[in-house]
């Protein structure tokens, strides 16, 4: 039987592979016959991986240590690592979400992704309409930032300005724009670049994200966070893994610049007008950069 996905024997970086989608990704790739390489600050329980090298990606001395344990040519490179921003400061949160993920697509993804590799980055749907006129303009200043050093200056600024619980929306939004940047940077190269846009799935910062909506929003229940997140109950980590999978695979091979969001029609129920704006879309975060 022809091999659709094309997994066998490809080389796949996963980060975030200790937990929720990430290793649920990891898990199946390797099932797929991939060489699968999972990072995280924690060692992942996966049969069938090649390795675990450790990282921190909101540090990038660390970044660099995990990458000289990686192999020259990374044929598929998955990105789920991620926080919450309940348990991180705005610009932990911003480093980890954000600019770990720029710093490796600029320094490393550039020249170790070969002819025909992809690479998916995980946003949220709390990114969608980053865009807009009015969500656009305040992450220019980061997402054009020449270096780590030169977006440590902005987040100086940044961070002064944004409150804790905007953070995680904030750094979403950036890696939105900065990916479907990165994804036109590569095309010439027959590189894919794309980005899973999760709605309300289970994972370990789901009880987070409960916290975070039930302080906003005082006198709602966990059951009124559910509505506002999703026209069907929770996904399991798997139903994200698998069009991750999917957008990375042979199968997705005219898809690049894509935002795929994978939350069963909320967002279609937005944009159709039959649900309001989600509060999160619409809403200016930074006041700096106007």
């Amino acid at each position: 039987m022809k091999d659709l996905l094309g997994y066998k024997d490809k080389i796949c970086v996963v980060t975030g592979a200790s937990s929720g989608m990430g290793k649920a990704c990891a898990g199946e790739l390797a099932v797929l016959g991939a060489k699968v390489y999972a990072l995280d600050i924690v060692p992942p329980q996966i049969d069938g991986i090649c390795e675990f090298v450790k990282i921190n990606m909101g540090d990038k001395a660390s970044i660099d240590g995990a990458f000289a344990h990686l192999p020259e040519t990374i044929h598929k490179f998955f990105s789920f690592a991620g926080v919450s921003g309940e348990k991180t400061s705005p610009r932990e949160t911003i480093s980890i979400n954000y600019l770990g993920n720029k710093y490796i697509m600029e320094e490393y993804l550039r020249e170790r992704i070969p002819e025909q590799g992809a690479v998916m980055m995980c946003t949220s749907v709390g990114a969608n309409r980053w865009y807009s006129e009015t969500n656009k303009p305040e992450l220019e200043a980061l997402v054009h930032a020449r270096d780590w050093e030169e977006a440590e200056k902005v987040l100086d600024i940044i961070c002064e300005d944004l409150q804790k619980g905007n953070a995680y929306t904030y750094s979403k939004r950036a890696l939105g724009y900065f990916t479907t940047l990165f994804a036109c940077q590569m095309a010439g190269k027959n590189v894919r670049v794309n980005c899973l846009k999760p709605g309300n799935t289970r994972s370990g910062l789901t009880d987070e994200f409960v916290e975070r909506y039930l302080r906003l929003h005082p006198g709602e229940t966990i059951e009124d966070y559910h509505k506002a997140n999703g026209l069907r109950p929770i996904a399991e980590p798997r139903e994200m893994a698998e069009p991750a999978i999917f957008l990375n695979s042979d199968m997705a091979s005219y898809i690049s610049g894509a935002e795929l969001i994978v939350d069963y029609a909320t967002d279609a129920a937005v944009l159709s007008g039959i649900e309001k704006e989600d509060r999160w879309t619409g809403r200016k975060l930074v006041h700096t950069y106007a």
